[in-house]
């Protein structure tokens, strides 16, 4: 089924244009990786699937609809975003944290307690329990910001697809649970989730994305596959470095190294 679909699509909240001719489709199942210097958009993009921004030009279709007739409610029982930074400074929980991505539903203190034990599973945050979110550390509260966004999109007993919509899902994780991480992605993607992720680490991008959309200056540079995108020619135009792109020797996905 398809989730997500731009046409086209330009924005510019402030005045200045911040996107500008953006076209990408994704169904349930698939992983859209988005690279590009500091400054190009993507963090802006995501922003705007989320409903913060409006296009100026373009459409953007969720599950079938404008993206612009979902009410807010119906929004977050489908969408979920993990943005760049999370500030929370009162002292919940870890469970009131994660407990917080149950909101948009009414599935019943049962139901999200045996959530919540799943997504806490698959973020190895179980160690956590009890403890205050303003005390942890960074990499912690990455964690647990995982495992909220992780229950509001959670399957359930809904046919509705669901999209995940990550700015640097990475950042503060050590290399266990990075691969975590990626595990439980891939497990939501099997269960037909569509997720959209922003990361700067292109080979975790090439090891998890079906499609992957670079950007610079707001502006559509590439978009398609992973051998499509991950070339040194497209590094070369986009991030103006000289890689060497070889193949992972267990994946067949290109692998970058930094010269």
């Amino acid at each position: 089924m398809n989730v997500l679909n731009l046409k086209h699509v330009s924005t510019a909240p402030w005045g200045s244009t911040l996107l500008e001719d953006i076209c990408v489709d994704l169904d349930g199942g698939e992983i859209l990786g988005i690279i590009g210097p500091n400054g190009a958009g993507k963090t802006s993009l995501l922003q705007t699937l989320a409903g913060d921004y409006a296009t100026t030009a373009g459409s953007i279709r969720f599950l079938g609809e404008d993206i612009a007739n979902w009410r807010g409610l119906n929004r977050a029982q489908s969408m979920a975003v993990l943005p760049q930074l999370s500030l929370l400074n009162f002292p919940y929980t870890i469970e009131e944290v994660i407990m917080l991505g149950r909101t948009p539903h009414s599935t019943g203190a049962r139901a999200d307690r045996v959530i919540m034990d799943e997504v806490m599973r698959a973020t190895d945050t179980k160690r956590l329990q009890g403890r205050v979110y303003t005390q942890l550390s960074g990499g912690e509260k990455q964690r647990v910001q995982l495992a909220r966004v992780f229950a509001q999109i959670w399957p359930d007993t809904s046919s509705q697809s669901r999209l995940l919509l990550l700015d640097e899902p990475t950042a503060a994780l050590d290399l266990s649970h990075q691969q975590l991480m990626i595990h439980t992605l891939k497990e939501l993607a099997n269960k037909g989730c569509a997720i959209v992720m922003v990361a700067h680490d292109f080979n975790l991008i090439a090891a998890v994305a079906d499609k992957i959309l670079a950007l610079k200056e707001g502006r559509q540079m590439a978009y398609g596959g992973a051998s499509e995108v991950l070339t040194k020619d497209i590094f070369a135009r986009v991030f103006a470095v000289d890689v060497t792109v070889s193949t992972h020797p267990d994946t067949g996905r290109p692998l970058v190294i930094s010269l």
